[in-house]
């Protein structure tokens, strides 16, 4: 990977190992499609790399995580409960947030992760001195 489960702590990351790997390794598949794999054969990796991979794992999790409590679309949720006397209401549904379908949460994430990789890997090189976005037009 990119970033070390040590170097994610030390930038102040807070996910376990576990999370960190299996994130890590979705975090990696994306800069390797975006950058053209231009970043396998390198042995060390920039500073502005290791961020890109900080910022991307961060929005990875907030989207599991948001994911996590609307999964159920369909189920109402609580809106209200009472204790002694045993009362919910319910107040609408989790597909009523915004946005509300898996779909469109799945294109803003990878708009934001496009925008990540385009801002901070924009001139970036790796150690042959390839452009990382190089598209083969200047």
């Amino acid at each position: 990977m990119y970033l070390t489960y040590e170097e994610y702590q030390n930038y102040g990351g807070t996910l376990d190992e576990t999370a960190f790997n299996s994130l890590g390794y979705d975090v990696q598949v994306k800069i390797d499609y975006y950058t053209f794999s231009r970043l396998k054969k390198d042995t060390e990796y920039s500073e502005t790399v290791k961020r890109v991979f900080m910022k991307i794992i961060g929005l990875l999790d907030t989207h599991n995580k948001y994911l996590e409590k609307v999964a159920d679309m369909d189920s109402p949720m609580v809106a209200s409960a009472s204790n002694d006397g045993v009362s919910e209401s319910y107040g609408g549904y989790a597909g009523n947030t915004t946005p509300n379908d898996v779909s469109t949460l799945a294109n803003m994430l990878e708009k934001d992760i496009q925008g990540v990789i385009r801002e901070y890997l924009n001139g970036e090189r790796n150690q042959k001195g390839e452009l990382l976005l190089y598209r083969g037009v200047y």
